[in-house]
């Protein structure tokens, strides 16, 4: 995810802590890295992944998690570093996750919905999305909206609008200038990056492709993603 690696870019000199393993992990341009995979193997994978859509967490999860957290504390105060922990919950689902370790551990908490969350996630579980939002709009200290957008519909959830930032992360397009490609009579190729979901569009992709390939017989085109 691009916004994950711009996150790691603003955090590179801090003590940053992931959740959740992922591939990408040793791309993130961030040195002081640890990353979790907590699943003990006892409950069948279905099954948690159920859960954790809901913005459920187990309690032999909520106890690994406090356990962790207060050991990072711990070292990093007996290193003698100044912390100042901040636990910042990706997708709201997420944020009700964690919700129950930061209560108990009185972290600061600072929530981002991207978008499924802010749509998909309340229309699919009505009133128990309102409760679990109704919790966590309560304690986190910010919630941040990645568009106008989806402030509106925070908002529209009881979100209280002082607490809602938009932080918009989207691409710098500095760091990637046009290059105008030079006429030629070699091969074309054109690239399209994203995960393997029918909401990416990738179908419309192919569709043009097929189109392309009547005047442009030498495109090629390089799908990148997984899923």
């Amino acid at each position: 995810e691009a916004f994950l690696y711009q996150l790691g870019k603003g955090m590179a000199g801090d003590q940053v802590v992931c959740c959740r393993a992922m591939s990408c992990m040793s791309l993130l341009p961030t040195r002081n890295l640890i990353s979790f995979q907590k699943s003990s193997g006892l409950i069948p994978e279905k099954i948690l992944a159920t859960v954790h859509a809901l913005g459920h967490s187990l309690p032999g999860e909520r106890r690994f998690w406090v356990r962790i957290f207060k050991e990072i504390i711990a070292n990093s105060t007996k290193e003698g570093l100044a912390v100042q922990p901040v636990v910042h919950a990706h997708f709201g689902p997420d944020g009700c996750f964690i919700l129950p370790v930061v209560r108990h551990l009185k972290l600061p908490l600072v929530v981002t919905f991207h978008g499924f969350d802010g749509t998909k996630y309340p229309r699919k579980f009505g009133v128990l999305a309102r409760w679990k939002y109704g919790q966590l709009f309560t304690f986190a200290k910010k919630i941040i909206a990645i568009s106008d957008n989806m402030k509106a519909k925070l908002i529209a959830m009881d979100c209280p609008a002082d607490k809602i930032e938009v932080l918009k992360v989207g691409l710098a397009l500095e760091n990637y200038p046009f290059h105008p490609p030079s006429p030629t009579n070699k091969e074309i190729r054109l690239g399209c990056i994203g995960r393997m979901v029918e909401k990416k569009g990738h179908s419309v992709v192919l569709n043009a492709l097929s189109l392309l390939l009547q005047r442009f017989p030498t495109l090629k085109l390089h799908l990148v993603g997984d899923g």
